[in-house]
């Protein structure tokens, strides 16, 4: 077989794959009716998705509004926030286990996100104040 031959054949392979993957995440659609762990942990990624966005706006609203020095700041205390996150979640879900461990993991990181928007938001509030 030659070089060209296995080439093709390996990105068709790869073509293939990714299709099947992408037609995976288009059939991923929350159902609220639905009460399996499946279910309700693609609604919790889209609920967490959603408060991540709001998030990420919020900080970089913040991040442009800020003087040089702050930025330094604001994304160093990101930086830190996110790997507390990481860890704090790790413990807490580190005992469960089975399918409800990705489902309480979305929970405990959306509570962190959740209360990073209104904190990063109150500084948002004071620097329009000055």
């Amino acid at each position: 077989m030659s070089k060209w031959l296995k080439l093709s054949s390996i990105i068709i392979g790869i073509n293939v794959l990714c299709s099947h993957a992408n037609a995976f995440e288009e059939e991923q659609v929350c159902d609220p009716d639905k009460y399996d762990t499946a279910s309700m942990t693609i609604c919790a990624m889209q609920t967490y998705d959603h408060e991540e966005e709001v998030m990420n706006r919020i900080y970089n609203e913040l991040l442009m509004s800020s003087d040089t020095k702050q930025r330094y700041r604001l994304k160093r205390s990101q930086q830190a926030w996110q790997q507390f996150v990481k860890r704090d979640c790790d413990f807490q879900t580190g005992l469960e286990m089975g399918t409800i461990r990705p489902l309480m993991r979305i929970g405990c990181e959306q509570e962190y996100v959740e209360q990073r928007s209104q904190d990063l938001a109150k500084h948002l509030s004071v620097d329009s104040e000055l």
